[in-house]
Formats: C-alpha cells, structure tokens, sequence
C-alpha cells in the first residue's frame, strides 16, 4: 500500500488562535474557516438583532485583525496564529462534499501509519512559510517517515496543488532530483489552479470574490482582506493564461481587469522592506476603437 501525504486547499486548511493578548475569549478558537469559529461568535448578535451595518463592520474588523498578517508576512501585535490539524482531518474524513471518498479509508489507511495531512498558512507567501515555520523541510521529513520504501503519494487540493509544487522544487534544489524518484511516488491533483487564476486578480483589486458569510461585508473589508493575505498571489495567472491580457467592461462601465501577470523583481530600491513580500503589477489596456 502506497502511503498517502494529503495537502488541503485554502478552506481545507483550517487556522486556529493560540492566544490573543487583546481578546482571551479567542484563545484556542478557531480563526479560519470563516463559518467555523470566532465569526459567528461575533455576528451572531449582530444578526439576531438585525443586521446593523456598522455593528457588522466592528465584527468584521475585530475577525480580520486576526485573520490578516501585518505587511503581509506576520501577524498583529498580541496576536499568534497556527495552524489546524483537527480541521483538515474534520473536512477529508467527515464532512461533504470534500470528505475523501469511503473506498479509499476501506483500503486500510491510517493517520499516522500511512497517511498524513499537512496544513499549512495560506495567508503567508511560500518563503516565508519556510523562513518562519520549516514547513518544507518538515514536510520532507514527513514523507521520510511514510515511505516504507515504496514512495509516497501526494494528494493535493486546490490551492494544496500550488503547495506542492512549490515543495518539489524545493526539495529538488535542496535535496537533489534523486530524493524526489526515491521517496514521492506519484502526484494527485484535485481541481489544481497550474496556470492561476483571474479570480485572484480581481479579489486584490476590486475584491470581488465570495466569502461564505450570512451577508455581504463592506467593500473596505473585502479590499483589506485581499490585499493582506499571501494566498491571493499564489493564484495570480501565470504561463499561457498570462500571455494575452484580457479585460471586459462591467456594467456602469468600471474597467474589470480579467487577466494580468504578477512579476516579483528587486523593489528593495523602491521602498519596500522585502523582496520576499513585494510583488509589482503591470497593467495594460489596450482601449481600441472606443471612445
């Protein structure tokens, strides 16, 4: 039996407060997914009520000094952030429509034996996952201790796949081509984004995308969360899907960039702190025949 190393995507990979200086009562919470813990907590009297815009938007503000990392790459003062084990295992073992299917935990796999789960910090860039956590290193040793010699499989899902790309390089470059042949067996992709998405561009720039939340967030509060978080770059299209720029007018007549193509370079001189953090994006449009 091929041993199994499963890496969730962005709502598979559950974050959990382990302390909060400013508010206790979130200690030990659940952060992330949104539906799971502290926001209900903290609208849950909003919508009782009525929803009141601005009691809202006080919620929302107190879940996303949480959930946002400072400069993008460290979290609030007061605030420490990890991530959820016990939620990964709660979306791939119990709940549909993501739980693995039943054949494949009637095959005899066992957490801890042959299979593993490794969550990770969607909200921080793939550099500083491995600056401050080691989490691809851990990862490697993970599948070390898996493979009884036969490799191990590594099933990925959603943003997991760009994960798991990011760690074959990695490992490649650190632990050379014959490391990968001898200890990963194969790769399993489930919905992976290879080329990104146009998605992720309009989140950080118009935040236009879903949160499953009971109503909609101010504008402010989608921009802000966006903007903050590393998981929005992972997607940005790349390749093929980047090579022809395209665009299209919304109604009301708001220019929507559909596709462009993030380019980190050397910013240093420009201000930024990091390269590591910094990402510069070029837009181009190209008007035509309209007036």
């Amino acid at each position: 039996m091929i041993p199994v190393v499963v890496v969730p995507g962005l709502f598979g990979s559950g974050l959990r407060i382990e302390e909060d200086a400013s508010h206790h009562e979130f200690d030990k919470k659940i952060l992330w997914p949104p539906g799971a813990g502290i926001l209900p907590q903290l609208t849950g009297a909003v919508l009782a009520d009525g929803i009141d815009a601005d009691d809202f938007a006080n919620a929302m503000e107190l879940f996303l000094n949480d959930l946002c990392p400072v400069d993008g790459i460290k979290d609030a003062e007061g605030v420490r952030i990890i991530t959820d084990a016990q939620h990964v295992r709660n979306t791939f073992e119990a709940f549909p429509p993501t739980k693995l299917p039943h054949e494949f935990w009637k095959l005899g796999y066992k957490e801890g034996e042959n299979c593993a789960y490794i969550p990770y910090d969607w909200r921080l860039p793939p550099s500083v996952l491995h600056d401050r956590f080691n989490l691809w290193e851990n990862m490697a040793k993970t599948i070390e201790e898996l493979d009884k010699g036969t490799g191990v499989a590594l099933l990925a899902m959603s943003l997991g796949n760009l994960a798991v790309l990011y760690f074959v390089n990695f490992a490649e470059k650190t632990y050379g081509r014959e490391w990968l042949d001898k200890h990963v067996h194969s790769l399993v992709q489930c919905g992976a984004p290879n080329l990104g998405s146009p998605q992720a561009v309009r989140g950080i720039t118009d935040a236009v995308f879903d949160l499953p939340i009971p109503i909609t967030p101010v504008l402010l509060t989608m921009r802000r969360m966006a903007r903050s978080i590393g998981g929005g770059l992972w997607m940005a299209p790349r390749g093929v899907s980047a090579q022809e720029p395209i665009f299209y007018l919304r109604r009301g007549g708001a220019l929507l960039l559909k596709d462009v193509q993030a380019e980190v370079n050397d910013l240093t001189a420009c201000g930024f702190e990091s390269e590591d953090s910094a990402t510069c994006i070029e837009f181009k449009v190209d008007w035509g025949e309209a007036n």
